[in-house]
């Protein structure tokens, strides 16, 4: 295998890792993900038999240009693209290994599609747009656009995958391209009418969103599927259902145009979906919709800087990828150019490191650092608005997860700590519950967080901790200053009435914690609990006697 220094670099061992489960295939000859054995990160592996065979069997100069393929993927990086992390060597029969990131969700299959409310229609049709107008800049393209390769994440972002391996796919007469991969083609790529561009991936979009907002597979209108394919080359669609939002229903017919030079650029499109989010879609979460939009124009506007020399360009660059991917790779290298940048100076850059770590933390000498934050003291800035605190609940997720990491880099980012999901739980909640000590520790010393914020059970932090008997957690919260000791449950219970071990119920009770459900377990003579028409009974019972 003939690989440059730096393809090398990227070279993995599969011997790292162990298999969790197969995968559906989509194009590859097989899918699988794994597990690495010691950081326990997951990742895909893609056997690409069937790319290498529909090129050239054996061919050496076929498999140098599929490995430069693959290095090209592993150097794109946006939020809306999965990232490459690398690849193995052949296995013994000779096929390739392509290792990329995995999504929780899988791809857009029926599954996900039935699942996605309508913000998370929005935000897949915009991170789609927004993946197509990054790489058409970038002028790649004919990417094999199809469910199958549109990855969904645990925050229901859309990335695309596998789009720099139609060279050995693409072909609608090859034998090893499954049919639905054809479906998806454009016109031209079956009759050769127009040149292939990347308004043919603009016609695959169109039928993705039909399917995601019309709640229709065109596809299962024919029992053919060479039938429907050739229809669709023929200029036939299929009807959109009336009850669709107008400004879909404009996109899917300006899309799917059977010609290219009638379809709009993926700019073009992005700009319309955004210019036009509140006529898409009633009742739509804003505050979701304009956190992944921001990461997304943050990242375009930083990379224009980034051309110009610009170091807020290049620090925003960093940072949404950071945050944005779950890759070592990516991670690596975003955290060593940010620290580069809180080096040589760079505020924003210094200030995320200080929220991530709680302090300026930078791998210099002590001079050096100093030097950095007398630099960031006597620099003057111009008076700039505070960004208001955003609520996601991806921060409840990785709390959930035991990712403190991730934890630190959403609220670098301006996530609220206090942010609640659906049943009330914070970060904070969900760390307790689980025992998690030292996401713990780091959260009750977040500004601004609320330390008893009650679920719709009413559970604050400290009830959680004590349901759940995290000993150290239950310290550690009746240590915090404003914790409140006797706050009550949705059933009148304090978090003393939840104990269950008299070690704890005597921690609690030193610390001042009162209960008027158990008698005397606050230290008073507290009496039982008793109504008012028990007492007349028993009063009436032996006046009788």
């Amino acid at each position: 295998m003939e690989l440059t220094d730096e393809q090398r670099e990227f070279l993995m061992d599969p011997n790292d890792y162990q298999e969790i489960r197969e995968l559906p295939s989509s194009g590859f000859s097989r899918v699988v993900l794994m597990e690495e054995k010691t950081t326990k990160h997951q990742v895909v592996f893609k056997y690409a038999k069937l790319m290498i065979e529909s090129a050239s069997e054996d061919d050496p100069v076929t498999r140098k240009m599929f490995y430069n393929k693959v290095y090209q993927s592993i150097k794109q990086m946006h939020p809306c693209i999965n990232p490459t992390e690398g690849f193995c060597p052949p296995t013994k029969e000779g096929i390739p290994i392509i290792v990329s990131t995995y999504a929780s969700n899988g791809f857009l299959d029926d599954r996900n599609i039935v699942n996605a409310n309508p913000t998370k229609k929005l935000l897949i049709t915009i991170g789609l747009a927004a993946a197509l107008k990054f790489l058409h800049n970038q002028r790649i393209f004919d990417l094999n656009i199809k469910p199958s390769n549109i990855l969904i994440d645990k925050n229901y972002y859309p990335m695309i995958t596998d789009y720099n391996y139609t060279r050995f796919n693409n072909n609608p007469h090859n034998p090893c391209m499954n049919v639905g991969t054809v479906l998806y083609l454009s016109p031209e790529h079956i009759t050769q009418e127009y040149v292939v561009s990347p308004k043919s991936d603009i016609f695959s979009f169109a039928w993705i969103i039909y399917r995601l907002f019309c709640h229709r597979d065109p596809f299962q209108m024919f029992n053919d599927p060479l039938e429907c394919v050739m229809k669709f080359s023929q200029g036939w669609r299929p009807e959109i259902p009336n009850t669709t939002a107008p400004v879909i229903q404009d996109i899917i017919q300006q899309c799917w145009s059977q010609n290219p030079d009638a379809r709009p650029t993926a700019s073009a499109l992005f700009d319309m979906l955004c210019m036009n989010i509140s006529n898409i879609i009633n009742d739509l979460n804003e505050q979701a919709i304009i956190l992944y939009l921001r990461a997304i124009l943050d990242y375009d506007n930083g990379i224009a800087c980034q051309a110009l020399g610009d170091d807020r360009g290049k620090f925003e660059v960093a940072r949404i990828l950071y945050l944005s991917h779950t890759s070592p790779y990516i991670q690596n290298l975003s955290m060593t150019r940010i620290k580069s940048y809180a080096e040589a100076g760079d505020r924003d850059a210094i200030n995320f490191l200080s929220q991530l770590t709680g302090e300026v933390v930078i791998d210099a000498s002590p001079e050096e650092v100093k030097k950095v934050t007398e630099k960031v003291k006597t620099h003057s800035h111009t008076k700039t608005v505070t960004r208001p605190k955003t609520n996601n609940v991806a921060i409840i997720e990785a709390a959930a997860n035991g990712e403190l990491e991730k934890v630190k880099g959403y609220l670098a980012d301006n996530v609220d700590v206090n942010t609640q999901d659906e049943n009330g739980d914070t970060a904070l909640q969900v760390a307790a519950r689980k025992g998690d000590l030292e996401l713990v520790k780091y959260l009750i010393k977040v500004n601004g967080i609320n330390l008893n914020t009650t679920n719709q059970k009413g559970y604050s932090p400290l009830h959680e901790a004590v349901r759940f008997s995290k000993t150290e957690v239950v310290y550690t919260l009746v240590k915090a200053p404003g914790i409140e000791m006797s706050i009550k449950d949705k059933m009148g219970y304090g978090p003393l009435d939840w104990a269950t071990n008299d070690d704890m119920k005597n921690y609690l009770i030193k610390h001042g914690a009162k209960s008027r459900k158990i008698p005397g377990a606050d230290g008073t003579a507290a009496q039982p609990t008793t109504t008012s028409s028990s007492k007349h009974k028993s009063k009436k019972k032996k006046s009788g006697s």
